[in-house]
């Protein structure tokens, strides 16, 4: 004889207020326990390169990767095990959630590379064509290439993983989409006022950056894109254009003379603190937006039927 169905009883709604304060808490709860132990293991694992001197990242110079790739390398992990912590104990959900998923990641990583050289293509050529900036050869160094070409993926599992892979999911699990990657994006841009030569240019940059690979990450379902557009973001134009990577100096291709207005060129901050790579991120965020929501729409109403 079959067992008797046990009907499940539907679990009872919290009321709006206490779920936006469960969710606050998570958050603060996220940022205390991911900083105290990529501050722990970030600095302990940086012990090994004692010319590591961390006044040369407020004075906006980055030209030694090899004291910095064991920092990052130990905040990556701090943010991983923080992460897993968050979402198998706190969240109750499976790790893989923060979008450590899907097949061909050479093809993913490679895939948001493309986005990133795109856009900054795009940018450069304008600057360089209309006379803002001009360019000649920087002599970098072979060795300087592959080694922050490491250091740069490091530092964008370390970014993106924090910011994509859990803050931008639990929003996105607890509210629309859009507020939720506006609210995701601003704290990332805000990590970023430290930083040397900091400009408000900058961080309407990083701002509509970091939507756009908010809503990359939640349009393709992985982390792997987003991470490649970070990657690439960061080493192609800095370290290949010249420009300052969100005001850090750091040795490249191309060694570039800045002709315009800070407004325009971006200035020390680099090309992030130009209006035109804002505008460009705007429109290419707003676009990827609108055309994500409405395959989304055609597809409910396609189930409908």
């Amino acid at each position: 004889m079959d067992e008797p169905i046990i009907p499940q009883l539907p679990k009872p709604k919290l009321p709006r207020y206490l779920q936006i304060f469960i969710l606050i808490a998570k958050l603060i709860g996220y940022f205390l326990v991911s900083g105290i132990l990529c501050g722990l293991l970030g600095y302990g694992m940086s012990s090994l390169t004692p010319d590591l001197n961390p006044e040369d990242l407020q004075l906006g110079s980055l030209n030694d990767w090899r004291s910095m790739i064991p920092l990052y390398f130990g905040m990556t992990i701090g943010a991983v095990l923080a992460t897993w912590f968050f979402r198998t104990a706190v969240d109750r959900q499976s790790f893989q959630t923060v979008g450590f998923v899907g097949r061909n990641i050479p093809f993913q990583l490679l895939k948001g590379g493309a986005w990133a050289i795109g856009i900054q293509t795009i940018a450069f050529l304008i600057l360089y064509s209309t006379g803002a900036i001009s360019a000649e050869a920087g002599g970098v160094e072979w060795g300087n290439l592959v080694g922050f070409l490491g250091l740069f993926l490091l530092i964008s599992i370390y970014e993106e993983v924090v910011f994509r892979g859990y803050i931008t999911s639990l929003l996105a699990e607890n509210m629309h989409f859009l507020p939720a990657l506006i609210i995701s994006s601003l704290l990332f841009a805000a990590v970023h006022i430290g930083n040397a030569d900091f400009t408000w240019m900058g961080f309407g940059s990083i701002f509509f950056g970091g939507y756009l690979l908010g809503i990359l990450y939640l349009k393709y379902q992985n982390l792997y894109l987003p991470i490649g557009m970070h990657w690439f973001w960061n080493y192609y134009h800095g370290n290949i254009l010249g420009f300052d990577v969100s005001g850090l100096d750091v040795p490249a291709v191309l060694k570039l003379q800045m002709n315009g207005a800070d407004w325009l060129t971006g200035g020390e901050f680099g090309l992030e603190g130009s209006v035109i790579t804002v505008v460009l991120l705007f429109l290419v965020a707003s676009y990827t937006t609108f055309k994500w929501h409405a395959d989304l729409v055609s597809k409910t109403v396609l189930r409908t039927v």
